[in-house]
């Protein structure tokens, strides 16, 4: 789906299984009070790894970072790991998202949501129609392959495509 809707650019991806439904919960709790899972060391080294193949935080280049539900909040924890100047490297989009990412903790960030959405209601502070970094779309249930997700990320994907063309390995 991310590759296909980006012009078929080659996707660096990690994938967190699920530990259940009892222990998705605790962890993303504890992601929520900062604490530093598995899940969160493994974004922000590969975060660095890529860095460092784009020549450092002077070389230029831009990580387009894609979240999903408890993976918002992981980036979230991640975030606090890096530099700077690594940050700002750093442009992220998040989908149904357990922690509504700033503009001021990235490059840059945007966040969708349907409002019908439970998990990105549960960000009390930041869920609000005034929050500039967050665009609700129409539609309940909390699926990542509902169509208004696949909607943002094909926008996302023209506009990748468009603005880089296709980036391969």
């Amino acid at each position: 789906m991310i590759s296909e809707s980006h012009g078929n650019t080659f996707v660096h991806s990690l994938h967190c299984q699920t530990i259940g439904g009892v222990g998705d919960i605790l962890e993303a709790g504890a992601g929520r009070l900062g604490f530093k899972y598995k899940a969160v060391h493994l974004t922000a080294g590969r975060w660095r790894e890529l860095i460092a193949e784009m020549g450092g935080t002077e070389g230029g280049g831009k990580i387009l970072h894609l979240a999903y539900s408890k993976g918002g909040i992981t980036t979230d924890v991640a975030l606090t790991m890096m530099s700077p100047a690594e940050r700002n490297m750093i442009h992220v989009i998040t989908f149904g998202t357990g922690r509504i990412i700033s503009n001021r903790e990235a490059g840059s960030a945007i966040n969708y949501a349907k409002r019908g959405d439970l998990i990105p209601m549960s960000d009390i502070a930041r869920y609000s129609h005034l929050n500039p970094d967050l665009v609700f779309l129409p539609g309940i249930g909390h699926t990542f392959s509902a169509p208004q997700y696949q909607g943002a990320l094909g926008k996302h994907g023209e506009f990748f495509t468009r603005e880089y063309g296709v980036v391969s390995p």
